[in-house]
């Protein structure tokens, strides 16, 4: 299923560049959409995504794909801090600095996934931004978060 996911993610980058040859030129992207969106964009695309909007809800499909846990819907919206990957949303503790120490040769001690915060440290690597991972972030107002709805 991962791989089905990521094949179509490139899909969509490849047809957006295709459309739209300039953004290659581009030194970041800003992304108007929910941080599932955020999040995916960072996936498939080497620049910096930051986004433009503070995520409240959010959909979930993608490309005939439903997209899970690509956001945390916080309403504080920083992915841009992370490479464009939400800790809140990805981590099943939703660590903001850095891992928890349960991870075991990469991978998530809840759930056996690939730790977020490797994946942070390598997009922020590729990024040229590792000091970014320095800062430390205080807790997040938990009372503009949205509640995700399970659908039957």
């Amino acid at each position: 299923m991962d791989d089905l996911k990521f094949s179509l993610q490139h899909q969509f980058m490849d047809e957006v560049l295709t459309l739209n040859p300039d953004i290659e030129k581009a030194e970041a992207l800003l992304v108007m959409s929910c941080g599932g969106g955020v999040s995916i964009i960072s996936s498939v695309s080497e620049l910096a995504v930051y986004p433009a909007l503070d995520t409240e809800s959010l959909g979930g499909v993608c490309r005939d794909t439903v997209v899970m846990d690509q956001c945390g819907m916080c309403g504080e919206c920083d992915i841009q801090l992370f490479g464009g990957i939400c800790p809140i949303g990805q981590c099943p503790k939703g660590m903001l600095n850095g891992p928890c120490g349960g991870a075991l040769d990469g991978k998530c001690e809840v759930d056996e996934r690939k730790c977020v915060w490797d994946k942070i440290y390598e997009r922020q690597k590729s990024l040229g931004r590792l000091e970014d991972l320095k800062n430390i972030h205080g807790p997040k107002d938990h009372s503009k978060r949205r509640q995700r709805i399970e659908l039957q």
